[in-house]
Parts: structure tokens; sequence; C-alpha cells
């Protein structure tokens, strides 16, 4: 029934619809699609789905989850031979009527197959959703193309992750309350910032790729000196931004973004769509020491971020520290990284890449980051408002180099 109140936004949830938060994810599927098994896969998606059911109006009290159109047009577009990097752009820059719906399909066809960016608000997915979501279309390309009959009982709409997280952290009010700050008149390492800004605010995106080869190294690395890939690369663009500055400053301020799947009690399932993400400040010293010495440094420092639950309560105070505008951009970065993850494979269809990519409205840029099939794809979105072309080119040049000294020391 159109309307039916599902439930009501948290917080966070609200955070993200305030400032308009999409996250834009890409598969690249080999196999025989058509227009027509396109479309009757992302219906049966839907079906499987509640919160790709929903839609989100703002009433007294805030926002709400309610039960969308039934006979609204299914969200999809086909396109003929577009250019990927133009998709992901105009995505990147799109906005959703979420009084309408919660998401959009977009497929290219290309030889045998083809690409669907998924445009989803991030209020009702993080990436690791994402990655679920995008099997789960590969099974539903499977089951429309075997002409297979079934029963669909739709995934109800989660509990939202701020009521999870309230939970964990009334089971452990034992524990002290942790709460960093960092000195606001402190000199922190940031990137040259335009000193003439554009009217207009155009996120664009850069993508980079790290070879299984390189990849390999790099994790063979990791686990002799104990610490993971995610902390190292925090190091690596800690580093290449102090390089693009050229300082002698050490101080800089790192954003990771982290997942809270695991890291509260019970666990959430990685086959829940939601949104079970936060984000955390870590306080880096680029001194004398060696690249190994600072990523095991970062990776402890997670490690006892979790163990002292300060990053779940860091989650509910994320709406302290972020305004409507989002100008929370003290950090000189933020890094999102999903590690490794397995593609899908059904009988008919190949799942040959899995990447995805968000933008925020801010002198912040944005790298995204996963690993498939032992390839490293990173999309960092920055804000042409903010920086010139040729900083984010030389920061990714020197990222580059500082992965290649790594890897030459092994």
């Amino acid at each position: 029934m159109e309307n039916r109140f599902i439930r009501k936004v948290s917080v966070t949830e609200s955070i993200y619809v305030n400032i308009a938060l999409n996250v834009v994810s890409h598969s690249e599927i080999r196999g025989p699609i058509t227009r027509v098994l396109l479309k009757r896969a992302v219906a049966l998606l839907e079906e499987k789905y509640e919160i790709l059911q929903s839609r989100i109006i703002a009433k007294a009290g805030g926002y709400k989850f309610v039960k969308a159109n039934a006979h609204r047009k299914l969200p999809l577009t086909w396109k003929e031979g577009a250019e990927l990097q133009e998709i992901y752009t105009h995505l990147l820059n799109s906005s959703l009527d979420l009084r309408n719906g919660l998401y959009q399909v977009i497929a290219v066809s290309k030889q045998d197959g083809c690409h669907i960016f998924l445009l989803t608000s991030h209020s009702i997915a993080d990436a690791q959703a994402l990655i679920t979501l995008h099997a789960s279309f590969m099974e539903c390309l499977e089951t429309v193309y075997q002409q297979q009959s079934i029963k669909t009982q739709a995934q109800p709409l989660s509990a939202d992750i701020d009521f999870l997280v309230g939970a964990y952290l009334q089971s452990k009010k034992n524990l002290p309350h942790v709460k960093k700050s960092f000195a606001a008149d402190r000199r922190y390492i940031q990137l040259p910032v335009l000193t003439e800004s554009l009217s207009n605010n155009e996120k664009k995106l850069i993508q980079f790729v790290i070879e299984p080869n390189i990849m390999q190294k790099m994790i063979l690395h990791c686990k002799k000196y104990q610490f993971s890939v995610h902390s190292l690369l925090i190091v690596i663009f800690a580093l290449a931004i102090r390089s693009v500055v050229k300082t002698h400053d050490q101080e800089i301020l790192m954003r990771s973004s982290v997942s809270l799947r695991k890291r509260i009690v019970p666990p959430i399932d990685d086959l829940i769509c939601m949104t079970a993400i936060t984000a955390i400040t870590l306080q880096l010293t680029l001194g004398a020491q060696e690249i190994e010495d600072i990523a095991r440094s970062v990776f402890l420092q997670l490690k006892e971020m979790t163990e002292n639950v300060e990053i779940a309560q860091a989650h509910l105070q994320y709406s302290q520290t972020i305004d409507k505008k989002n100008k929370d951009a003290i950090a000189a970065i933020n890094i999102s990284n999903m590690g490794r993850i397995q593609l899908k494979t059904t009988a008919n269809f190949s799942q040959l890449v899995f990447d995805y990519a968000c933008g925020w409205e801010n002198p912040l840029p944005n790298v995204s980051i996963v690993t498939c099939d032992n390839q490293l794809i990173a999309n960092l979105v920055y804000g042409s408002r903010f920086f010139s072309p040729s900083v984010i080119s030389e920061l990714i040049q020197n990222v580059l180099t500082n992965i290649c000294r790594v890897v030459e020391e092994i």
C-alpha cells in the first residue's frame, strides 16, 4: 500500500538526506543481456528488498520511510555506447528525489554484456550493501534468464544503525567514555585549496588501478610487519599529500570510513542492506619514522578504538561534528576501503569488476577503494571548486610512487 509507514529515519540517516549525499557503484557484467532481461531483473531485485521499495518523506517530527508507489515507473535507463567516465561523473553530480525513490539504475551496453551503474542515497546503503545488491542483481539476471518461477520474500528494512550502536554501547556502559579532540589552532598538513573558488562545484573523478602482482607484494609486506593494507594506504596517502604541499610540517589528520558491522555485538550480517558505516579522524606524525612504523601505529590505533568502543561512540557523535553543509573538513582526505571482495558468477553471467565512488560538497577529497581479483581499484572524487586538477594529479602520482617504493623494498 502506497505511503505505508515503515519506520522513522534515524539521526545519522537524516544527515545523509540533508546533505544529499549519494553513492555511485558500478559492475561490469559479461553475459547474454537484453533490455527486456535487464528490466525484469531490476524489477525482481526491487521485489527482494524493501529498502528499494521505499521512499523518504518529510513530516512533522522528521523524515520517515514509507512505501513507494508500486505502479511507478521502474528507475532504469538504458544507454548505448556511452563513455563510462562521463556516466560516473554525471551520476556523482546528479540528485535523487527521495520522495519518489531511493535508487536509480543506468545500464550501458557493451558487446558481450553491459555495465551497471547504481545511484543510491547514502542514507540507505553503504559500500557493503552495494556489493550485496550488485551480487543479488547477478542472481536476478540468472533467474529471469532461466525463466524460473520464484516467490520472493522481501528483506525488511533494517533497524537503523543508531539504535543498534546505542544498544551495544549500553551493554558496555562500564567502559570509560572516550572523546578525542584536535587543536583548532594547530597546523595540520592539508592539500592547497584554490584561492579563487569557482561558483559551481562539480565533483570530478579520477580512477587509478594497482595491478595484481604489485598488490600481492603489498599484502605480503603488510603480513610481514603485522598491519593491514588499509593502514598502509592511509600512511601512503598522508605522505603523498605532504609531498604535494612540500612542507616540513609533520602533523596530519586523516579521515577513515569504517564499517560498524563487525565492530558491535551482535554483528550485522553483510547481506543486510543498510548504512552501517561511520567516519573517524586519525592523527599521524610523519617524522623520521619508517613507513612501516607509522602504518603499524595506525593499525594499533584502529584496533584500540574498536576495543575501547571509541569508534561506536564516535558514530553517535557524528551528528554533532557535521552540519548541513558538511563543512567538517579539518582532515586532509577521507579514505574508504572495502578490502578484498568476491566477484559474483552464475551459470550464464560473470561479474568482472566492482567499484564505487562518493563525493562531498566541501574541500575533503574522498577515495573509495576495493580489491577484486587481486586488483585494487581506487576512485578519488574531489570538488572542482576547491582543488586544481594539477594538485590532484600530483597527489595520485605521489601515491603511486610511494607504493612502488614500498614494493621495491620487498
